[in-house]
């Protein structure tokens, strides 16, 4: 049986411009796309920049934050190949969102997860999450 990074790989040889991740809108408008080959590139891109920059370790959890696209995915494939174990969690919104803001630090520490990789947008929710107050 192949892994998920097999058949990944074997999709960038066979047909690197094939669609593989389409995101669309409530009207089935796309929004963002990435091919085999264009996935492939942004997922080795942060792979290495976990194991080399962040000096991620095999085996480490590391929290996904992300806002509803195809980074999450991006993200998640990347630990993969970094080694580390992706966690995927719903994306925090503003300090309104009491349910998923008291859960984050929950999962972090059942999930044993010191680090979390999210976008921009949402970085000032998880630091406010961090250190309440």
């Amino acid at each position: 049986m192949a892994t998920l990074i097999q058949h990944l790989e074997a999709g960038v040889a066979d047909a690197p411009d094939r669609p593989l991740f389409v995101f669309l809108d409530r009207v089935c408008t796309v929004i963002e796309s990435y091919t085999y080959e264009s996935s492939h590139h942004r997922t080795n891109g942060l792979a290495r920049a976990l194991t080399r920059d962040l000096d991620v370790a095999v085996g480490e959890p590391i929290l996904l934050a992300y806002p509803p696209g195809l980074e999450m995915i991006a993200a998640f494939i990347a630990g993969v190949k970094a080694g580390a174990l992706p966690v995927p969690v719903p994306a925090p919104a503003a300090r309104t969102s009491a349910g998923t803001t008291h859960r984050i630090p929950l999962i972090c520490a059942s999930a044993g997860a010191t680090r979390v990789l999210t976008d921009e947008r949402l970085l000032a929710t998880l630091r406010e999450i961090r250190s309440p107050g």
